[in-house]
Parts: C-alpha cells; sequence; structure tokens
C-alpha cells in the first residue's frame, strides 16, 4: 500500500493516494510504538502537495533571513568530500529539513587541485532552485555564515538507495519488482530534468 500511494502521489493523483495511504495505516499494527509512520509522512505529504496545489506555500513565512541559529542541529546522515549532510529542525515550527553543510575552507583548499568548484556549487544551487518535482529533492532556502554555505532541503526518510541494497557490507540487491519500480522512479525524474534543460551526467 505505501508503493502504491507514493506512486499515486507522484502521478499527481492525491484522492488515489490519500485513499491508499489510509487502507495502509488501518492494517499497520495498533500497538506500534512508531509514533511517525512512513504513512503518515506520507499523508503529510499529500497534505502538502494539496496546499502547494492550491496556491499556497508549505513554508512558514518569515520576515528575516534564515540563519543557522534558527535550526537545531542533529545526526549526521552523510559525508562528501566537502560537505557534511545533518539532520536540521527548524525551532520556530520544529519541520526537519536536510541540512547540506558545505565547509569553506575545505572548498578553499580543493580549489587548489579542482578550480572549477565555486561554479560546480552555483550550478547545484540554480538547478535545485528551478526543480520542482517528486523524484527530485526540494531546496527550500540557502544561506551562509563565516564557515559553512547551507542548503535547507527537503528530508527524505528511508536514507540512500545505496543503503537498501547492502547488508553486512555486501551488495544483496533487491526484489525484482522493487527494482523495476525504483527505476521507473528514477527514469520520471531524469526525464524531468531533461525536459528543463538540464543534462543529468
Amino acid at each position: 500500500y505505501f508503493r502504491k500511494a507514493s506512486a499515486e502521489l507522484q502521478l499527481g493523483k492525491l484522492d488515489a493516494a490519500e485513499a491508499t495511504a489510509t487502507r495502509g495505516m488501518a492494517l499497520e499494527d495498533a500497538t506500534s510504538e512508531d509514533q511517525d509512520s512512513d504513512f503518515k509522512h506520507l499523508m503529510r505529504s499529500i497534505a502538502a502537495r494539496r496546499k502547494r496545489a492550491a496556491g499556497a506555500t508549505t513554508e512558514t513565512p518569515s520576515s528575516k533571513r534564515l540563519t543557522a541559529k534558527d535550526f537545531d542541529i542533529g545526526e549526521e546522515m552523510g559525508v562528501g568530500n566537502f560537505t557534511r549532510i545533518v539532520l536540521g529542525t527548524h525551532k520556530a515550527s520544529g519541520k526537519v529539513y536536510a541540512m547540506k553543510l558545505i565547509q569553506k575552507s575545505e572548498v578553499d583548499r580543493m580549489k587548489r587541485r579542482h578550480p572549477n568548484i565555486h561554479n560546480e556549487i552555483q550550478m547545484e544551487k540554480r538547478a535545485l532552485g528551478k526543480l520542482r518535482h517528486p523524484g527530485v529533492i526540494t531546496l527550500h532556502a540557502t544561506f551562509q555564515d563565516y564557515y559553512c554555505l547551507y542548503f535547507q532541503m527537503e528530508h527524505i526518510r528511508g536514507g540512500e538507495l545505496w543503503s537498501r541494497i547492502i547488508a553486512d557490507d555486501c551488495m544483496v540487491g533487491a526484489h525484482p519488482t522493487l527494482v523495476q519500480f525504483w527505476v521507473a522512479e528514477m527514469l520520471t525524474a531524469v526525464e524531468y530534468i531533461h525536459s528543463q534543460g538540464i543534462v543529468h551526467r
């Protein structure tokens, strides 16, 4: 039911997605201690899509520019060459985001052997700011301080695809029907990106 509702949400069939998710929630174990199940997260996504479709914004309006002090920084979810992805909870609204922290000192250090690095960061910001698709991470805002650049992005539960096909440091793959579902999701996202004039390499 979760996979079906997710697909219906991506296709924009909000009523069908809500009905499917409701059926799935009814089947969940009533004694479960998980207060924030995948179905509840999906229902919030459906509600957010309804608001966007009605022309409303899902973000809390603010008269001041965001800073790092507006967020409680939580656990680290990933590390790159010069970036860290951490959980960030917006103090005023309680909403959870994925915060990409780009360390300026590391960028300057890498510029010596990678002179195009500043352009790549700007290109990522422009691309994410332009794209609006269920299969592409939503960039909500960017800001900076003396140490870092911050990308405030949509938080996706469940982790990366890589973590879904690895168990005990071995690649175990996934069931063929699940692979078909994932490939179809990625294909629709790449087709959308190309339709916006952006080439995914």
